[in-house]
This record gives C-alpha cells, sequence and structure tokens, in this order.
C-alpha cells in the first residue's frame, strides 16, 4: 500500500491528519500526471483530470470548459479535480517533483472525500484568477473533499511584570 502522509510537513501544509478516511483507491490513488512543457508539481497542488492523466489547473481550463466535462472519469470515479499529497515515494521525494515534458510520472493524488484539507495549502498555477479559484474550491468541496480554514501563524511573546 502506498503510503501518502509520512512527514509532517505534508500533514501540516495539506492534509489534516494522517486518518481512517484515507483509503488506497476510494479517495486517493497514485496515478499518472503529464504536462506539454516541463513543470514543477508542489504538494497541495491543485490538478485536473485530462482523459488518461492529472495536469496542473491553469485558467485556460475554466474558458475552455474542460472543467465541465463528464468524459472519461472512470478513472477517478468520477472527480475532476484532485490535490496532490504525495509522490511515487514520499517519504524520500520531498515537497515538489518536477515532471520532464511530455512524460507521464507517478503522483498520489486525492480526488474526493471524506479527507480535510487546509485551504491554505492548495496550490494554483498563478495565472488562476479569483473567480476560478472558488470555482475550483467549490468543485472539490462537491467532490466530498472538506476544505478547512485555518488560523494564521500565533506567535508568542513572553513579558513579565
Amino acid at each position: 500500500m502506498t503510503i501518502i502522509a509520512t512527514k509532517q510537513d505534508v500533514l501540516s501544509s495539506v492534509l489534516m491528519a494522517d486518518s481512517n478516511a484515507l483509503v488506497e483507491n476510494y479517495n486517493y490513488a497514485v496515478q499518472e500526471a503529464e504536462e506539454t512543457a516541463i513543470a514543477t508539481y508542489t504538494i497541495g497542488q491543485v490538478v485536473r483530470w485530462n482523459t488518461d492523466h492529472w495536469q496542473i489547473v491553469k485558467t485556460a481550463d475554466f474558458t475552455t470548459n474542460a472543467l465541465n466535462t463528464t468524459a472519461s472519469l472512470v478513472g477517478t470515479a468520477g472527480a475532476k479535480l484532485a490535490v496532490v499529497v504525495g509522490f511515487e515515494g514520499l517519504g524520500k521525494d520531498g515537497m515538489t517533483k518536477t515532471l520532464a515534458a511530455n512524460t507521464a510520472q507517478k503522483v498520489v493524488v486525492c480526488y474526493r472525500g471524506p479527507v480535510a484539507i487546509k485551504e491554505a495549502g492548495l496550490v494554483f498555477d498563478a495565472g488562476v484568477t479569483a473567480p476560478q479559484l472558488a470555482n475550483a474550491k467549490l468543485i472539490l468541496a462537491q467532490q466530498g473533499l472538506d476544505l478547512k480554514q485555518v488560523a494564521g501563524a500565533i506567535t508568542t511573546s513572553f513579558y513579565g511584570a
């Protein structure tokens, strides 16, 4: 079985907890990702299903109707979007992975719930606009991913009388 949460920084950046709700091939899977140009995938990257592989969600995906299609979603149990939560060997791979152009590589994606994900940990392409971002988050929520708001970092200060 693939381990998807062996590093503390994975849990702290995107997944709320390493829970029993994570079931391989039910709400997460090791699947192929492929890009037409060299691309860097980051833990928390939001990706979309493109016939037989995942790709980074781009602003054009919202205008070309790519996110509204329901064709060829058998490999994802009907999910259009997913969140990258690891790579082929998460415990050894770090927080990013560079994909060569037109070369399929394995990524671990979480595509449906029940799984709690920190909204602040989601990574979107730089061109995605605020309304598109809201649309993508709505799609993720419709797939059962529970997007959670978390408090910002707390600064501790000590003072005495």
